[in-house]
């Protein structure tokens, strides 16, 4: 039997984020403010360098995050991988709850263990706050990827 490479494999889900690149234009416009008072004042205290510093490495990081444009989730047939916990293949994800609350809704991944509370306890959680697609979209697009899924909603 002759299969090709990827033949019966869905296409990766993948979701960015518009955050970043609203993280780095206020980074930018702190420094920039700094920087003009700094300058206008015909003075540059301490705390306007100090200011400045953080600001700068602040706009840098943020700046890099957005030129790598790593996308923040990424759902495949295999596994979902999250940047803040990295990648959890669905082979040990028990089933997905959904978590709604005042803060923001998040997806717990509840992972495979024999004690239930643990696994519940120590689920990793996407945070919605995080992605900037609503959550259906995201509990769908798992499904997708994997019909079996037990979803369930707090």
């Amino acid at each position: 039997m002759h299969v090709r490479k990827g033949a019966g494999r869905r296409a990766d889900t993948v979701f960015r984020s518009w955050r970043t690149t609203v993280g780095v234009a206020v980074a930018c416009l702190g420094l920039a403010a700094i920087c003009v008072l700094a300058i206008v004042t015909d003075t540059a205290v301490i705390a306007g360098k100090i200011g400045a510093l953080v600001f700068l490495a602040i706009g840098a990081e943020m700046a890099w995050s957005g030129l790598r444009r790593r996308p923040d989730l990424v759902i495949t047939d295999d596994a979902v991988e999250h940047r803040a916990f990295g990648r959890i293949a669905w082979s040990t994800v028990d089933h997905v709850r959904v978590r709604r609350c005042q803060s923001g809704d998040a997806i717990d991944l509840v992972l495979t263990h024999p004690d239930r509370e643990y696994a519940i306890a120590t689920a990793p959680s996407i945070p919605m706050t995080s992605l900037s697609v609503p959550l259906l979209k995201v509990t769908e697009a798992m499904r997708e990827h994997r019909p079996e899924l037990e979803i369930i909603a707090d």
